[in-house]
């Protein structure tokens, strides 16, 4: 059975068991952050941003890439499986997969406006499930710096068509 839409924090914990143990690292160093470069230091916003994002040191990951409750299968035996592997990473950038979640139900789901995507990804990613998860990688509870880094991710390489929701964000 596919997910249900909403916070669940059976995700969170997921997506913590996907820690890949060892040193953080900052985010400069992990494989993303070309494509975050590029998607931000287009707007003197976007700069500012990404100097802000710069500081971050970050525990790496098992990124799915494509994490979305359509892409997730609640099972009995084994509670949630993830399917559809194609753009993972071994040791990515934590986080992410968790904000591109919500931000996928309410981009094409729920088809809120820009503005609107940003307020409820934010507000999701700020539960106390996922605020625990989200300080476990590093993040120290920003969730805009993490909706902002996956925002800047799937626009810097062209994966989604997430521009005006990074505009919004920068906003």
């Amino acid at each position: 059975m596919v997910l249900k839409p909403g916070d669940d924090p059976r995700v969170s914990a997921l997506l913590d068991s996907w820690l890949v143990p060892g040193p953080m690292q900052a985010i400069t160093a992990f494989p993303e952050w070309e494509a975050i470069s590029a998607a931000l230091s287009a707007t003197d916003a976007g700069n500012r941003e990404l100097a802000k994002l710069g500081r971050f040191v970050l525990q790496p990951a098992i990124r799915h890439g494509d994490f979305a409750r359509w892409n997730l299968l609640d099972t009995v035996e084994s509670g949630i499986i993830a399917l559809d592997w194609e753009w993972s990473m071994p040791a990515g950038l934590p986080g992410c997969d968790l904000a591109h979640y919500f931000a996928q139900d309410a981009r094409l789901v729920h088809r809120l406006a820009p503005a609107e995507v940003c307020r409820r990804v934010t507000r999701d990613l700020e539960s106390p499930e996922n605020r625990k998860y989200l300080n476990h990688c590093g993040w120290n509870g920003d969730a805009r710096a993490v909706l902002i880094a996956m925002l800047a991710y799937t626009v810097g390489t062209g994966q989604q068509m997430n521009a005006e929701v990074l505009a919004a964000a920068l906003a």
